[in-house]
């Protein structure tokens, strides 16, 4: 009797021994995937920048720079005109420093309208980057995949609470940039293929519903797919548990 009890609690231990490990495992391998998330967040893009490009601000530069060179133009032509004309009245006098002061306003004008459309030009381009259009993203478009596998109540699609905390942890990250995200929804291949598609879809919306109402991720920039059972892990057997998953993809 005493020897069956001595196993039971060994057996006991043992398990709690392997949960415990499990979770330290588990805790890990959601570390690197966030920071992955995170470096795919950050990492800079063709379409990214909001400043100038160096032909834009040449272009301005030479705008300025060919300015300069018409004041100077329209003062030297008055000062060789006021040279070659020692006679002039003072009404003519009055007449050509007249002149100067509009080719100066002129010049002036055109630099502050060069400035305006210059501002105007990164106004525009700011606005495009803070309301993209993620219902249209091309199909060549880089994208980074970050897979975690979000829990859900059985043949459901409500989130479980550790999914609700890791979902917090993704929101940070998903917060630090405006990148579209497509979130993809994977089921494994038990039971009905169509039953697994639409379950799929619905987890999916679960997800982008959960980071848009509860957590304040804009919902314009997260798709929701349904996938089902149609793109196993590579290498593991479609009936494998471990496919049912939500993977995030950021557009770079």
């Amino acid at each position: 009797m005493k020897i069956i009890k001595v196993s039971k609690i060994t057996a006991l231990i043992g398990m709690l021994c392997a949960v415990m490990y499990a979770s330290f495992v588990w805790a890990d391998e959601e570390t690197d995937r966030l920071k992955q998330l995170e470096r795919a967040m950050t990492a800079p893009s063709d379409t990214q920048s909001i400043s100038q490009s160096p032909a834009k601000v040449n272009k301005t530069k030479n705008t300025t720079r060919n300015l300069g060179v018409i004041r100077s133009s329209k003062a030297e032509e008055i000062d060789e005109t006021h040279g070659a004309d020692a006679g002039l009245t003072q009404n003519n006098k009055v007449q050509v420093e007249a002149a100067t002061v509009q080719v100066n306003a002129n010049a002036r004008q055109s630099e502050t309208v060069a400035v305006q459309s210059q501002a105007n030009a990164g106004k525009s381009q700011t606005q495009a980057l803070t309301k993209r259009d993620c219902g249209t993203i091309a199909t060549d478009a880089k994208l980074t995949a970050v897979e975690f596998p979000i829990q859900f109540n059985v043949g459901s699609a409500d989130l479980t609470d550790s999914a609700e905390n890791t979902l917090q942890l993704i929101a940070k990250i998903l917060s630090l940039a405006n990148n579209c995200v497509l979130v993809e929804g994977h089921t494994d291949s038990d039971g009905n293929f169509n039953r697994n598609m639409e379950l799929s879809r619905q987890r999916a919306d679960s997800v982008v519903q959960f980071l848009s109402k509860k957590v304040g991720v804009s919902r314009a920039r997260l798709i929701a797919l349904g996938k089902g059972s149609s793109e196993p892990i590579k290498n593991l057997d479609s009936r494998n548990p471990k496919n049912r998953r939500v993977v995030f993809k950021v557009v770079s």
